[in-house]
């Protein structure tokens, strides 16, 4: 059986084709190696319980908020690996946690819009930082389309005509009940290319995606 170490080694060689730049691939695994490692590095991933994880993020989750996101991200992906490779029937770190965890510091403001100019910079945090691809893609589509989180969230591949690159949302979607035609640009019809290997029975563009 595995231990966390090796499965975070095997997820991070895994998801490592899908960064285009090395300060992604040395970043993913740092913090995990920080945080994780001295608690549950040797723990082989069966014996992983709601415990350890929260024995891993209290100390950080209100001192440390976006850390503690991070962390919580990467153990997630690390264990859905796991979960994937038949070594557990569950994710451990898909709970919830509302009560074992305090809450974080609440955001005082919305959050502002990002200025164009702005707008590479937060492709790259976002291909850095979020470690699952369904998720990653899900919402650099948003950024593309413009659309709303829902809307991508629940998309369909029979929504989407590729050799036209029109997506259509259907009025049971759409807030005021009408059918939306969203032009695909060249960089959401790229993403649309990366997310062909996720489709599995669902239909969905963007599965597993909460």
């Amino acid at each position: 059986m595995l231990t966390f170490k090796d499965a975070a080694i095997n997820t991070y060689e895994s998801l490592k084709p899908t960064w285009k730049s090395r300060h992604t691939e040395k970043m993913w695994l740092q913090a995990i190696e920080k945080y994780a490692y001295p608690k549950i590095g040797n723990i082989t991933v069966d014996r992983i319980t709601e415990d350890h994880l929260l024995e891993i993020l209290k100390p950080i989750w209100t001192s440390k908020p976006e850390t503690g996101r991070r962390v919580r991200r990467r153990i997630r992906a690390i264990l859905d690996w796991r979960r994937e490779h038949c070594f557990v029937q569950q994710n451990v770190a898909d709970k919830p946690f509302k009560t074992a965890l305090p809450a974080m510091p609440k955001v005082k403001e919305n959050y502002r819009a990002i200025d164009y100019r702005e707008l590479p910079a937060a492709v790259k945090s976002i291909e850095t930082e979020i470690s699952s691809l369904p998720s990653k893609l899900c919402i650099l589509f948003v950024i593309y389309t413009a659309s709303r989180t829902v809307e991508a969230r629940g998309a369909l591949w029979r929504e989407i005509d590729l050799e036209t690159a029109i997506w259509v949302i259907p009025k049971e979607r759409m807030m005021a009940d009408k059918p939306h035609r969203v032009s695909l640009s060249r960089s959401a019809l790229s993403v649309l290319e990366r997310a062909k290997p996720l489709r599995n029975d669902s239909s969905l563009v963007f599965p597993f995606v909460c």
